[in-house]
């Protein structure tokens, strides 16, 4: 997951650059394959906000998945014994963490604060020590992709001034007769057509006048089922495996917090990668262990060593 979402952010990366779909372009490779592959998007105005999204055509999506990995590479580094198990490690956090920046959505960086706050909320005191990555990482992001940072934080400036952010504030008056009618139960599953009312950029709202109060509250428990379960083994961080879990709650909570921030099921990437990472929890949770739990100084990047006979 880490090297995939690796190669994701460098296709990211690559693409914020010269403006060119790398991925679209090697899925043209593939027999049989129907691919539209937006071309170089030399003529936008200077002053236009582009989102680059890699694999995924839209920056959300794109985000979405590589906030999912960043963790789980940060979990590595953490387990990581010998110099080069670190700088690969580390080179892979600082890739992923450049990759979110390059897709140029101010929700890209809400998300990696969120997966790298929760992370480090787990075991504070084992995380302390990497702070200077963020530097490096920083410089590199600068390096790799410029200007990058530096449109960021104009959007957040400018956050009030924003179409994307006056559009989310509208939509509440303006769909307020929908939850004043049906607010419970809703009006019902996929009633709500966009395209004859108006898009909405918050899928909780969407889902609120569809599905309703009760509704909304088994998705939301849909998604943090499978964080809660990671909680315990995560809080422990006696194995390689109980810092994984911890970081798959992260991506669990990321994907949460994205429901808010743009309508997340108009981009199929965030719940797969949602249900992936709840397959990976069901799996690791749900089965049985027949040994002991390893203790922090038996483990290294590699797992735990095989238990006595």
């Amino acid at each position: 997951l880490v090297w995939l979402g690796t190669a994701c952010a460098l296709g990211t990366i690559l693409e914020y650059r010269s403006h060119v779909d790398v991925f679209g372009d090697l899925a043209k490779l593939i027999p049989g394959a129907h691919v539209h592959v937006p071309r170089l998007r030399a003529h936008v105005a200077a002053s236009a906000r582009i989102s680059f999204g890699g694999p995924a055509k839209h920056g959300l999506a794109d985000a979405t998945m590589l906030d999912a990995a960043v963790p789980i590479a940060a979990v590595f580094l953490l387990r990581a014994r010998e110099v080069w198990h670190r700088i690969g490690w580390g080179a892979a956090l600082i890739v992923l963490i450049a990759g979110c920046v390059a897709t140029q959505e101010k929700t890209a960086l809400i998300l990696l604060f969120v997966s790298l706050a929760a992370i480090v909320a787990y075991n504070p005191r084992r995380y302390k020590r990497w702070w200077p990555l963020l530097i490096v990482a920083v410089l590199l992001i600068r390096i790799a992709s410029p200007h990058s940072i530096s449109e960021l934080i104009y959007q957040f400036k400018d956050i009030g001034g924003s179409n994307s952010t006056s559009g989310r504030t509208t939509d509440y008056p303006a769909v307020a007769p929908f939850l004043n009618t049906h607010l419970l139960f809703g009006r019902g599953f996929g009633s709500y057509e966009p395209h004859k009312y108006r898009i909405l950029d918050d899928q909780m709202l969407g889902f609120l006048i569809e599905i309703g109060a009760v509704g909304l509250i088994a998705y939301t428990a849909l998604i943090l089922t499978p964080a809660a379960m990671c909680v315990r083994r995560g809080l422990r961080g006696l194995s390689l495996e109980d810092d994984l879990l911890a970081a798959l709650s992260t991506g669990f909570l990321a994907f949460f917090v994205s429901n808010f921030l743009y309508d997340s099921f108009s981009f199929r990437q965030g719940p797969y990668t949602f249900f992936f990472l709840a397959a990976l929890v069901a799996a690791a949770v749900g089965r049985q262990t027949g040994h002991t739990p390893v203790q922090r100084g038996d483990i290294g990047i590699r797992g735990a060593e095989a238990p006595p006979a």
